[in-house]
């Protein structure tokens, strides 16, 4: 098992969240973890989190607003016990304002994991949902398809 905080990340990308893997996304995570999220006003995952259960409701939420064809980290920065990551997610919006949308989205999201030894005791991640095409790509061409 990895002991580099951006290893761990790395891990519970590429493992927990790309492989919808709840039980390597909460072993990440201490039981009493503290999980914010910050996106545009409205979106149903912001808010504060407390502790496994909400962070599965947070999964819960996500997968309800959004259908993800592809969910990228392109950069990570780590400085002692905490590690940032910058990356792209794509795909359709489920629900925004009406029941069914299929309008396509791209959303440029910044992580933050401050860790407490091997595991996660705050995660922070901030978000913009936009449509494709309404602004350049800070990390490279967009994806099409």
């Amino acid at each position: 098992m990895a002991t580099d905080p951006t290893e761990i990340v790395r891990n519970w990308y590429e493992k927990g969240v790309n492989q919808h893997d709840m039980k390597i996304i909460l072993g990440s995570l201490r039981e009493d973890v503290e999980w914010w999220c910050f996106g545009p006003p409205g979106y149903l995952t912001n808010g504060y989190y407390k502790g496994h259960v909400q962070v599965e409701q947070f999964f819960a939420n996500l997968n309800a607003t959004l259908a993800v064809k592809s969910f990228e980290p392109y950069e990570y920065h780590a400085a002692g016990q905490v590690v940032t990551v910058v990356g792209l997610e794509q795909g359709t919006i489920r629900q925004w304002g009406t029941p069914e949308s299929n309008q396509p989205f791209y959303n440029y999201w910044v992580h933050m994991f401050y860790f407490e030894g091997e595991k996660v005791r705050k995660f922070r991640a901030n978000y913009t949902v936009i449509e494709p095409g309404s602004v350049p790509s800070p990390v490279g061409p967009l994806k099409t398809s």
